[in-house]
């Protein structure tokens, strides 16, 4: 504990009792709750056959079987599997084989395993999948209801309707309490003075860059990418991190030390500040924003169509 004492930087706080920001919670409308319902409908639709060529989103129930050589291929064959073409439950070169086909149907579709698969014996061969589909079910409409509203335990949809208004009033209050939490902070932070050691400031910034790419990893981003979106260099990266849409400023970096210290006395965290910042936030940015996604609704688990071997 001493050690740790000892490493931190000599700081004396300025003013930060008595700072004026407006916190904005933003409105929830009703088009955004009528969308959040109207996508409950699609969500929980029912799905029922058709005699229709299977496509996209719709339920299929099918067998397979592959081939070697006319032969079958050990535990490659399954029957009355059911999936959501268009969710990745099935390899693409299968899904492809499916889509055109209806019920009753009974095809089949050639495959080549990579050069150097899991199972030596298959490698670079090509196997042909018999296919025999049983049914092909679409979604079908529900209307926005008293009676839909009461299969998701509400008694009317107006009840229903006011859940999800409610659900977004937190969540934008929530996300307010994060926008003045960080901005406070960072006004805090801009009145400290510190003594810094640059061993500190570049180790506390080579561990802040390892959890950046970390984070784009996750994310599936490449930090080429951040920088560009950024408008920065990745050694502007590394000695200040994006904080809501400006540079966090090496005086917003000591507040938060500050706050992770939790020291009571001369290190007191600056009042009203509800929420410490996310330093994260620029990456949430990037993605869609609660009103504007939809849920996405799988069913089952994934089943490659080649069980064992895909």
């Amino acid at each position: 504990m001493e050690q740790n004492a000892n490493a931190l930087p000599k700081v004396t706080l300025g003013q930060y009792k008595g700072l004026e920001f407006t916190r904005r919670v933003r409105p929830v409308s009703e088009k955004a709750v009528e969308l959040e319902a109207a996508n409950l409908t699609r969500t929980h639709a029912p799905f029922a056959p058709v005699e229709k060529s299977a496509a996209r989103g719709m339920r299929v129930t099918l067998d397979f079987e592959g081939f070697m050589d006319g032969a079958p291929i050990p535990e490659s064959k399954m029957e009355n599997v059911t999936v959501v073409l268009g969710t990745g439950q099935l390899m693409p070169s299968a899904e492809d084989a499916v889509y055109g086909h209806k019920a009753g149907e009974s095809f089949r579709f050639d495959f080549t395993y990579p050069a150097e698969f899991r199972v030596p014996e298959l490698s670079g061969k090509t196997a042909q999948f018999a296919i025999t589909l049983h049914t092909v079910e679409q979604k079908q409409p529900v209307p926005l209801d008293d009676a839909f509203a009461k299969t998701l335990g509400f008694d009317t949809v107006d009840a229903l309707k006011e859940s999800i208004r409610e659900k977004k009033r937190r969540s934008h209050e929530a996300n307010a309490d994060r926008i003045a939490g960080a901005a406070l902070l960072g006004m805090a932070g801009a009145n400290l003075t510190a003594e810094l050691d640059n061993a500190i400031l570049d180790q506390n910034a080579d561990h802040d860059m390892n959890a950046l790419r970390e984070r784009l990893r996750r994310s599936k981003m490449t930090m080429e990418l951040y920088c560009k979106s950024a408008g920065l260099t990745p050694e502007q990266v590394r000695k200040y991190r994006p904080n809501h849409g400006k540079d966090k400023s090496l005086y917003a970096r000591m507040a938060e030390l500050l706050w992770n210290s939790g020291h009571e006395d001369q290190h007191r965290k600056p009042e009203r500040m509800a929420v410490p910042p996310d330093t994260d936030v620029y990456l949430e940015a990037v993605e869609t924003s609660e009103d504007e996604k939809e849920e996405t609704h799988r069913s089952g688990s994934r089943q490659p169509l080649c069980g064992n071997h895909s």
